[in-house]
């Protein structure tokens, strides 16, 4: 979980890390999946068991963004909760 904390301190809007290191992120995007797609874009192979650390809002999980981020086999989702589908999110990542 020391990834994730370096994750939300890093950057604002998305941001993967491994290992204390920034692997890619997608800041500054109007879009949530566009901004998703610019960060896993630079990661590569490396995504896979990093974190991923985003203050977006996560209104549906299924088929969009908390799918293909868990899709991607990152292993920490931090975001800030809240959402009225807080429970699917969960769900999705607990799922794949």
């Amino acid at each position: 979980f020391s990834s994730s904390k370096f994750s939300s301190a890093a950057v604002k809007s998305n941001v993967i890390t491994k290992n204390n290191c920034m692997l890619g992120m997608g800041n500054g995007q109007p879009n949530r999946l566009e901004s998703l797609g610019i960060s896993m874009r630079e990661t590569g192979d490396e995504v896979k068991g990093a974190s991923l650390a985003s203050d977006a809002f996560f209104p549906i999980a299924w088929n969009d963004t908390v799918e293909e981020i868990c899709e991607a086999g990152i292993g920490v989702v931090a975001e800030h909760g809240g959402s009225i589908r807080n429970k699917d999110t969960i769900e999705c990542c607990n799922s794949i």
